[in-house]
């Protein structure tokens, strides 16, 4: 549609988007019930399956991982004393209770 056309025929063009809002409208008054997220498995579905079994398999909680990046301004990555720093870090995450497994 050019832009004459759409200025001659304003109001069917102005109708016709409120036509599709109100449409739009009736559908998303769904959309609550209709969509989820977040980190849970849609309740029944194949990944809500496999998540229970990882679970009873591994224990509660070793389907989320925490990345850490350990960054220094002093120190670069190669130092020794970076190093040991990390290595600090691994030990106490380690001793965590609630903490499974740290790599590093």
């Amino acid at each position: 549609m050019s832009a004459a056309a759409a200025t001659r025929g304003r109001w069917l063009v102005l109708s016709t988007w409120a036509a599709v809002v109100a449409c739009a409208s009736v559908f998303s008054a769904r959309l609550p019930g209709v969509l989820q997220g977040g980190a849970d498995a849609i309740p029944g579905s194949e990944s809500d399956s496999v998540t229970r079994v990882i679970s009873e398999c591994f224990g509660a909680g070793t389907l989320f991982q925490f990345p850490v990046v350990v960054h220094s301004d002093s120190l670069a990555a190669m130092d020794p004393a970076f190093g040991e720093a990390v290595e600090r870090l691994t030990r106490s995450l380690a001793s965590v209770p609630a903490v499974r497994r740290v790599e590093s």
